[in-house]
């Protein structure tokens, strides 16, 4: 069965700064796999952002976190910010969560589906 079409395949993506934190208070955010497909305009997104630099075409806040809405389909030890509370999964609530930095860090993590530079290093060196 394709990856993406099986339901019980996902992959995590913990941001850089929360990396440290012990496994059982590190947040974690869950994604499907996604298909080409569905992967194509974050891909594109990835791309204008790269090059953002030098042509000017830097995306807006609000297509940046629906993008990486994209497959997010739970999360685990995420806090309220205000009521220092865990927070129940609600995709919607990114905003309140993420700075813009952040949410970029996941669009680029998102991109390669938990194809992560340690499983770069792995596929070179085999």
């Amino acid at each position: 069965m394709p990856i993406a079409a099986d339901p019980n395949q996902r992959f995590e993506i913990v941001l850089e700064s929360d990396q440290a934190l012990p496994e059982d208070e590190r947040p974690v955010f869950v994604y499907r796999y996604l298909v080409k497909r569905k992967l194509g305009p974050i891909a594109s997104l990835v791309e204008r952002v790269t090059h953002a630099a030098t042509d000017g075409d830097m995306p807006g806040h609000d297509e940046l976190f629906d993008a990486i809405r994209t497959g997010l389909v739970d999360w685990r030890h995420m806090t309220d910010p205000e009521k220092q509370q865990e927070l129940a999964f609600d995709a919607a609530r990114l905003e309140d969560l993420l700075t813009p930095g952040e949410a970029m860090e996941i669009l680029f993590q998102l991109h390669f589906q938990g194809f992560g530079l340690e499983d770069k290093k792995k596929s070179a060196s085999a």
